[in-house]
């Protein structure tokens, strides 16, 4: 059986949940949708891993790279 998997990309901190009387919480999502989501937090890619990337991709394809 397959889970269902959501994205949700948010840095709102603690905010007022939309839709409700001023209820406080954590990114502005209910606490009980929040109890069940896994948080993985994500970073952006360092130079040479970029580079490490797309010396593979273009292996992959084919393709012939020079340093420049």
């Amino acid at each position: 059986m397959l889970s269902p998997i959501v994205i949700f990309a948010t840095n709102r901190g603690k905010c007022a949940i939309r839709g409700t009387q001023g209820i406080v919480a954590p990114h502005g999502m209910p606490l009980d949708l929040l109890d069940r989501l896994v948080i993985i937090r994500t970073v952006k890619y360092a130079k040479d891993d970029m580079l490490k990337i797309i010396k593979i991709r273009a292996k992959t394809e084919g393709l012939e790279l020079d340093d420049g």
